[in-house]
């Protein structure tokens, strides 16, 4: 089964070319190979050094237009028809409910060559 979601990240007409970075962040329990999702075209995942493995970023140019970028494949969220009722009640209780959480952040492309300075500056 799929959930529909449609996080999405938009770079307002007129911007500067920036660094466009996501952060994502699961919270509570997610059922290996049975609640998944992947990342949207385009973004690419930090290697785990300068920038870390649950960032993805791209770069971005100046455009007179709004330039919506989404965040998952397909906007959704797939749930296995081999989830069974006793996974479901062992996520009972908030602490152990599945959850995302998407932080955009956007570094202004001049002055940083690359995705990793342009992150340091982000991070900080």
């Amino acid at each position: 089964m799929d959930i529909t979601k449609d996080p999405k990240v938009t770079v307002n007409a007129n911007s500067e070319a920036c660094w466009l970075f996501i952060k994502v962040e699961e919270e509570g329990t997610f059922v290996e190979n049975k609640v998944t999702y992947s990342i949207a075209t385009g973004w690419t995942q930090g290697d785990g050094t300068k920038i870390p493995s649950d960032v993805y970023y791209r770069s971005v140019t100046a455009s007179n237009a709004d330039q919506p970028f989404g965040v998952l494949s397909d906007d959704k969220i797939t749930v296995s028809e081999e989830l069974t009722k006793a996974e479901i009640n062992n996520l009972n209780g908030a602490a152990k409910t599945p959850k995302l959480t998407f932080t955009a952040y956007a570094v202004q492309k001049d002055g940083f060559d690359t995705a990793a300075a342009a992150w340091a500056e982000a991070s900080k």
